[in-house]
This record gives C-alpha cells, structure tokens and sequence, in this order.
C-alpha cells in the first residue's frame, strides 16, 4: 500500500541510515560502519544507533580518506552480519520509514551483509533524499548530501562518519518536508520513487560464458583489458582491475577498479567486448 500511500505523517516514525564502506561495490566492497537516527516529523531525535564493523579484511588507502576509519579501529569490531543485524532491529518498528541519501548505495550494502549472514531485509518503504531533492529543488543542480544540506543552509558539522551524516539525513529531510502542502507526504509516491531494500538487491555472481578471463583475473589479482561500449567513451579500450561480477535490476555488471582515474565502476557486461588479461 505504501508504494501509492505512505503513512500519516503524524505517526510516522524516521529512521535515517548511512553506512560506510571499503569501496563503491556492494558485491566487492564491505562495511565498516552503520548508523541510524530515528526521529519524528519535528526532527527530534528519538535514539540513535552507531557501531563499526570489522570488514574482515584490509581498508584501502582510498577509502580511509574519505571517512578516516582504519583497520586498527575497527579490530575490536563485530561482523557485518552481527552489527547489521542489531541495526536494523533498532531500526525496526510500526509506521517506520527508512530514509538515506542516494539509498540504492546504503541499502546494497546492507542487503549484502544482510544475505552473507542469511538475515532478511526489512520490507517496509524507504525515502531518498536525493530523489526528494530532484523533486523539490529542482533548480538545484548537484545533488549530492553536501550540496543539499548548503542549498538549505543546514550546518552539519563533521562529515563522512555514518552517525553525521545520518543526522545530516535528518536535518536534510526535516527542511525538505516543509516545501509540501497539507497530505504532501502521504502522497509523495505519486511524485517520487518510494523503493525497498529489494530494488537494491545485489547477487554476486560468476562471470557468464565468454567472460571467464574476468574470474582468472580476479583470482589472481590481475588486471584486464576490455573494449566498452557506453559511458563517455563508448567503444574505447579501457584497462581496469575486475572485482566482481553481480546482478541487479535483471542486468548482469562488472564492478572493477580503474587505476588510471583512481575510482571504482560499474560497467554493463553487454556492452562488453572481449577480455584480455594482463600478465606482466
């Protein structure tokens, strides 16, 4: 029913979420930290819940830029599986709506730890305050949570830890709420996707037939060569580093690592032409 119609805002029951991560991928990456702040309609915070999480493996000098975690803090730390679990039953409650900022990101993650640990996802509705903001700020131009939160002049103090910007999430959503008129928000999945944890479902997979080169390199640590037919330069010869093979949507995607741009991609295994691994 939600996707036509959320709950009465008066009883509704927030719960922003920000998870961070070792990389982009959900299939390839692993978190390292999840937060939830739940609130009501006013922004009056109701609990709040943060804890780090032991990826089981090393953080990369890229990622422990971004949000300063390092593989000393996060020794002592629970699984995902465990960690994810206490989350999401903090987080659990009637008329609850989940809200983040761009939320295929956090909730495939999420989704993942929640699978590897044989856990299942709420199914309840869950707001993107990107999406919102495509909506309702429409002359804004970027989108991500930092140039929201200064379109609205919200001070949010430190970024880039799951609690701040959980309660960046917050601040953000509680000004967004107020550009709606009366039964604005129980009507808002006429105007904005309202998704859940299963429209961000990530099945990490084996590379399909023709594309075996991707599962040598990735065992190995190699690097490959491929032509891809999309992005900004469709039909150029790219050399990235595979990390896993996924689906999601009904497509199947290649995570990899492009060392020349120092990023993480997606790239649709369709639009694929050929592999060659890299050896010396």
């Amino acid at each position: 029913m939600w996707r036509e119609r959320l709950p009465d805002l008066d009883g509704v029951v927030f719960a922003a979420v920000d998870t961070e991560t070792t990389g982009l991928q959900a299939a390839a990456a692993k978190l390292v930290e999840v937060a939830i702040v739940k609130f009501d309609h006013h922004g009056d915070v109701l609990g709040e819940f943060a804890e780090l999480i032991n990826p089981g493996e090393p953080i990369p000098s890229r990622a422990r830029l971004i949000h300063g975690i390092s593989d000393a803090m996060v020794a002592g730390a629970g699984p995902a599986g465990e960690v994810v679990g206490r989350a999401m039953e903090f987080a659990a409650g009637e008329n609850v709506v989940m809200v983040a900022h761009h939320a295929p990101f956090d909730l495939a993650f999420l989704a993942a730890a929640m699978a590897r640990a044989g856990l299942r996802p709420p199914e309840g509705p869950v707001l993107d305050t990107r999406l919102l903001a495509i909506h309702l700020l429409p002359k804004l131009q970027k989108r991500s949570l930092d140039d929201v939160s200064l379109h609205l002049g919200l001070e949010v103090g430190e970024r880039h830890r799951a609690l701040a910007d959980a309660h960046a999430v917050r601040l953000a959503l509680i000004e967004m709420l107020a550009y709606l008129g009366p039964g604005g928000f129980e009507n808002l999945p006429r105007q904005v996707d309202v998704i859940t944890f299963a429209d961000a479902d990530v099945v990490p997979m084996e590379p399909p037939e023709g594309y075996e080169g991707l599962g040598v390199a990735m065992k190995e640590g190699l690097e490959v060569d491929i032509v891809y037919h999309g992005g900004s330069a469709p039909g150029k010869a790219r050399r990235v580093k595979p990390l896993a093979v996924y689906r999601q949507g009904g497509r199947i995607y290649l995570a990899a690592y492009d060392p020349r741009r120092g990023i993480e991609k997606s790239y649709r295994m369709d639009r694929i032409e050929g592999v060659r691994v890299v050896r010396g």
